[in-house]
Order: C-alpha cells, then structure tokens, then sequence
C-alpha cells in the first residue's frame, strides 16, 4: 500500500500574532492519487474508448459531445463513463479533472472539448459529419442503403 507524503505546510506570522497555514496542494487533496496515476488511467480509459467505438474522436461524439463545440459536461461525462461500467464515478471524476486540469475546488464548471482528449479539429469535423450523415440516411424497407 502506497504512503500519502506529508503536505509541506508553511507557517506564516500575520499581523495579528496569529499562525496561517499554506493549504494543501491539489496534489495531496486527491489521498491516493498521483499525476502518474492520473495519466495511467487517462491511457487506460482511451484504450477503452478507441476499441468500444474505433477511435476518440467517434467515442467522444457517442458520449454525447456538442457536435458544433465538441464540449462535454463532467456530468454528462461521468453518467457515460458509469452507465458503460468503463470506471466508477470517483474514476471517472478525478479523470475529467485530470485531462481538463480542472481544480476540483474551483465553484465554475469547466467543461471539457474535443482539444482536452487530443482531437484535432479537422478529426472531429470528420466524423461528426460522418456520423451525422450516417444517421440521415432513409430507411427503406427495414433496411438502411448500402
């Protein structure tokens, strides 16, 4: 079992007499997670994406990305994650906020686009028209065209 190290915690005089602490760092408020950690399961997860849905910019667009902005919610990303059994909500938060670089005490939402999950634009351009003209194809007779 890996050992939490101790937050360096710096004391400081202010002009009341009194002693302030410098807070604990991001790092250390995630307990057994490390940046290391982080980026394993980041690799894990595309993995996952890439031979659930062929690649990350068709996974992310299944998980119901904006087509327009390519812009996903930690809400909307952490339900998907849970409903596929890909990791638990803890998982997949710590993931949001490691691809985002999001700070989890932070009270604004930051919300994620195709940029954070190294999509190119032009990548993403592609296959959400892919996707969109697949899906505007008449079905005739209970079959789609060839």
């Amino acid at each position: 079992m890996e050992q939490e190290s101790p937050a360096v915690v710096r004391s400081v005089s202010s002009s009341e007499g009194r002693q302030r602490r410098t807070p604990s760092s991001r790092q250390t408020s995630h307990g057994d997670s490390s940046d290391l950690d982080d980026f394993q399961n980041y690799q894990r997860f595309r993995l996952k994406v890439v031979s659930m849905f062929g690649s990350m910019a068709s996974g992310l667009f299944e998980f119901g990305a904006d087509p327009e902005t390519g812009r996903i919610s930690q809400k909307d990303f952490v339900r998907v994650c849970v409903k596929l059994e890909m990791m638990n909500e803890r998982e997949a938060q710590s993931l949001y906020q490691h691809f985002t670089n999001a700070d989890p005490w932070d009270e604004e939402e930051v919300v994620a686009t195709f940029k954070d999950f190294s999509i190119d634009e032009d990548e993403w351009r592609y296959v959400v028209a892919s996707k969109q003209e697949a899906t505007s194809w008449p079905v005739v007779g209970g079959e789609a065209p060839p």
